[in-house]
């Protein structure tokens, strides 16, 4: 029983640093790209992951790089293991995690394990293929990791700037007069974008959608998602549930993705991202 215990407190602390890194990774990643002082391969490291990317562009008859097959890493690990990018590693992902600690869920009626929404992904998905084969590559618009990349472009980065500017600027007297002429001189040129106000009605509006569901982008909307869905459909890994469950209807309440079915025994495979949270609410360790 504290072996179980244990591992039910230790598996939600080891996701949260999982997410946590590959987060604060991939603004890294971002940061490097702003200011590519070289180039190696780690620089566009998420995008690589990405299969929907590889897709779009083969569909497209696009010029595929040779590190975009590095995608199929997160093909056939989704195949065997679910959809854990979704769950562990996606940065959209996470930003719903943490925001849902301060987002409150408006309590909806309707059975566990359904949803109303959940094959919208699909025909995004479907909208997605359609587009690409006439070459049309805007459709990667509602990709996760573009569309995540997208927001900090337009919205994060230029008010960074001007922050980091407009200290400079208060520094900079200082600077000159301690003879720190480099310092004095600093500055970054300020980004300025059109449609940035468009993108951030976009972002706030999948954060407030969290309401609804606590990640309603990942089960309704993502096209990403969607892809990771029919290859995770039949993974051997995932949720098992032994004879001592006594249907208290905790682990379905506490799903974000809203997989698990009305006698909290089955699980929707295409819907699980692994996250574990139904197993740690667990009374009787029966997950």
């Amino acid at each position: 029983m504290k072996t179980a215990d244990s591992k039910k407190q230790l598996i939600p602390h080891l996701r949260i640093f999982i997410q946590s890194f590959f987060f604060l990774f991939f603004l890294l990643l971002f940061w490097r790209v702003s200011f590519p002082f070289t180039e190696d391969i780690t620089k566009n490291f998420f995008f690589n992951l990405d299969p929907l990317i590889l897709l779009g562009l083969v569909l497209s008859g696009s010029l595929v790089l040779t590190a975009l097959l590095i995608s199929f890493v997160t093909v056939m690990a989704t195949v065997v293991f679910g959809r854990f990018f979704c769950g562990w590693v996606c940065p959209m992902g996470s930003i719903f995690d943490f925001s849902a600690l301060f987002i409150p869920e408006r309590k909806m009626g309707g059975t566990y394990g359904k949803g109303r929404y959940k094959n919208g992904k699909y025909y995004i998905l479907a909208f997605f293929v359609f587009g690409s084969l006439f070459g049309l590559t805007f459709t990667l618009f509602l990709d996760p990791l573009v569309f995540f990349f997208r927001v900090l472009t337009l919205n994060i980065y230029p008010p960074v700037i001007h922050a980091v500017n407009s200290l400079l600027d208060f520094f900079r007297p200082a600077a000159l007069s301690l003879g720190f002429t480099e310092i004095s001189m600093l500055s970054f040129k300020q980004p300025a974008f059109v449609l940035s106000f468009f993108s951030l009605l976009l972002f706030l509006g999948t954060l407030a959608l969290i309401s609804v569901e606590r990640r309603f982008w990942c089960r309704n909307i993502c096209p990403l998602g969607a892809l990771l869905s029919v290859l995770a459909r039949y993974s051997p890994w995932g949720r098992k549930v032994s004879d001592s469950c006594i249907g208290c209807s905790k682990c379905a309440k506490t799903c974000p993705m809203n997989a698990i079915g009305e006698t909290y025994i089955e699980t929707s495979a295409h819907e699980c991202i692994q996250c574990k949270r139904c197993e740690r609410v667990c009374p009787v360790n029966a997950i």
